[in-house]
């Protein structure tokens, strides 16, 4: 008889466990990201990084500049037709005024905030504060 090539059955069946246990294994040390909190981290970055254009705006086009939240969308403006920045159809976005109301969020065109104070995002089950100092580049948020 002569010699043969392969593996058997057994060599083939212990590979074959030991690859499941290694995909196996991180899935049950690390917990499962939820989709949705991340994706609700990434439109609450977003947010504070369209606030701090729309700061950076109105010093380099030394105009007001606004910004204004409805339902599902927000957007960075000048004037009512003067839009820079429309963001839409965000899922289950809501804003809701503190000590900062929601129609006063503007920037002089020194880059100064009007108002300071804190308003509310809930984005789908999380809510974020955002905090306007008053100052040049102080806007900061947290996951509440």
């Amino acid at each position: 008889m002569g010699q043969k090539n392969g593996f058997t059955l057994v060599e083939v069946l212990m590979v074959l466990s030991m690859l499941s246990l290694l995909v196996v294994i991180p899935l049950l040390i690390f917990p499962t990201m939820n989709n949705n909190s991340f994706h609700s981290d990434v439109i609450a970055r977003q947010i504070k990084d369209d606030l701090l254009f729309a700061q950076q705006t109105a010093m380099s086009q030394s105009r007001q500049t606004y910004i204004r939240f409805s339902q599902n969308s927000y957007r960075v403006q000048y004037s009512v037709t003067d839009i820079i920045i429309e963001r839409e159809n965000i899922p289950h976005l809501q804003a809701r005024s503190s000590s900062l109301p929601l129609y006063s969020i503007s920037f002089t065109p020194s880059g100064h905030p009007t108002h300071s104070g804190h308003f509310f995002v809930t984005i789908g089950e999380q809510t974020y504060r955002y905090t306007i100092y008053l100052g040049k580049g102080m806007i900061s948020y947290s996951k509440q």
